[in-house]
């Protein structure tokens, strides 16, 4: 039984660390001042991807150096899904100002609480 705990523990701790990694590079969530609003979300979707994940995944051994080279891994790989999703979202932002300018959108403007920058009404759809 003490296996199977520690494998779980295991495997908690490798999704908690990547989902951590993605919510500080998100553009929502990242945002978010509330650092027990982070905490909150971060536990609550690794508990939910913990519990989907199947009981049969490689886990790698409890040394140090397996250990770190693993947690090292899943920060990049959470970041840059974090990046990604951020990317989405500018490519979305950046689409709306280019077509705002030709609808005469440009004039009017507000301000995205998000970045603090100017915004055509446009890219706010988007």
């Amino acid at each position: 039984m003490s296996e199977a705990l520690e494998a779980l523990v295991l495997r908690f701790g490798l999704v908690m660390v990547r989902v951590a990694a993605c919510v500080v590079a998100l553009p929502v969530l990242g945002t978010v001042k509330s650092t027990q609003i982070k905490a909150a979300v971060i536990l609550m979707l690794s508990l939910v991807l913990t519990s989907a994940l199947p009981q049969e995944t490689p886990l790698p051994r409890a040394d140090l150096l397996p250990m770190l080279l693993s947690i090292v891994g899943e920060v990049m790989l959470g970041l840059a899904i974090g990046t990604c999703a951020r990317l989405v979202m500018l490519a979305g932002e950046f689409a709306g100002q280019i077509i705002g300018v030709p609808m005469g959108m440009g004039f009017m403007q507000v301000v995205d609480p998000l970045s603090g920058n100017q915004l055509v009404v446009t890219s706010r759809l988007y």
